[in-house]
């Protein structure tokens, strides 16, 4: 069986490193019907790091650098939660499609059951299409 890795997306506001590798465990299931005939693994994308964070200016460029440097091991990316309300995860789908990674998720009732993206050009597209939903 062929191997998946998958950077999981989604927003974390204010909860803790338990609560995100939580809500990830609660999808996982999820993950691993979209992609159906591969044996998944899931990049942990709860970031927890000794760093003196009275040194670190802007502590969101710091997370999200750090979620990148996670990102860079996964084959795609699959999104989670309200993630298109999320800033960071904003910048984790932008960072994946112009890396060429592909990124998945389920949003609302589409009819389709998972969502692909594989541009900036169809995401741009699917904001302009439902932006009226969030």
């Amino acid at each position: 069986m062929s191997k998946k890795v998958v950077f999981v997306s989604l927003p974390f506001g204010d909860k803790s490193i338990k609560e995100i590798k939580e809500e990830i465990r609660e999808h996982k299931k999820e993950i691993e019907n979209c992609f159906n005939g591969f044996d998944v693994e899931i990049v942990d994308n709860a970031i927890s790091y000794n760093v003196h964070m009275n040194t670190i200016i802007n502590d969101k460029l710091f997370y999200r650098g750090k979620a990148l440097c996670n990102m860079a091991r996964a084959d795609v990316m699959y999104c989670i939660g309200d993630f298109m309300k999320a800033n960071g995860c904003l910048t984790e789908i932008y960072s994946a499609l112009l890396a060429g990674m592909e990124v998945w998720f389920k949003y609302n009732d589409l009819p389709t059951q998972y969502y692909k993206l594989s541009t900036i050009d169809e995401f741009n597209e699917f904001i302009k299409k439902y932006k009226e939903e969030w």
